[in-house]
């Protein structure tokens, strides 16, 4: 009887043990195991001067699926500029006849073929071989109109490194401390609105 059940509490264990690994597998590859994004540089985050009085719309674009963070980080880094006076923040194309409109865009760079490759041999296996991508990111674009008519646009690549192996488990902790997903978008936009802010003062 013991025998039974010393087998009964070893069996719950491996399933208790088997779930926590497929659970962290499932983490590692939505995640990407490890990685940051490239040259993002450090922003101040102190507010912009000369304040907008103007209305101010903003329309983002509807974002790829694969982005989690980059909507927040760029409705804080307009709040937190304190640019504007008046800001409208909406999630459509509609491009207005009147007054400063600001369209923001995303576009997602996908992994190279061979990333892409090497990635499917490394699910197959259970990360157990490895895979990485350099180059995979956004495109982002940040579009001034004034009156309805196009007054210039920005575009910023952010470009992320990202390993899957299932020898990096013990080290998925280290994403916590390099620059992700929000710091990319967050970066980007708040250097916009920096190097807009001569164009928007023109139609105070």
């Amino acid at each position: 009887m013991n025998n039974y059940c010393d087998k009964f509490k070893l069996i719950n264990k491996c399933k208790k043990s088997f779930l926590l690994v497929m659970l962290l597998y499932v983490f590692v590859y939505v995640t990407g195991c490890v990685g940051h994004y490239k040259n993002i540089p450090d922003v101040d985050r102190s507010p912009l001067n000369n304040n907008i009085s103007k209305n101010v719309k903003v329309g983002i674009k509807k974002l790829p699926i694969v982005v989690s963070s980059g909507k927040k980080a760029i409705e804080d880094a307009f709040n937190e500029s304190k640019l504007f006076d008046n800001l409208e923040v909406y999630f459509e194309d509609d491009i207005p006849k009147e007054g400063i409109f600001i369209h923001v865009e995303t576009k997602y760079k996908a992994p190279d073929l061979p990333a892409i490759v090497f990635g499917y041999v490394s699910v197959s296996t259970a990360t157990i071989l490895p895979a990485w991508s350099n180059n995979d990111g956004f495109d982002i674009y940040y579009r001034i109109y004034i009156n309805g008519n196009l007054e210039k646009t920005f575009r910023y690549e952010k470009r992320r490194f990202a390993a899957s192996w299932i020898f990096l488990l013990p080290f998925v902790w280290v994403n916590l401390f390099t620059t992700g997903e929000y710091d990319a978008f967050y970066t980007s936009t708040y250097d916009f609105l920096k190097s807009a802010q001569p164009i928007l003062l023109k139609y105070l």
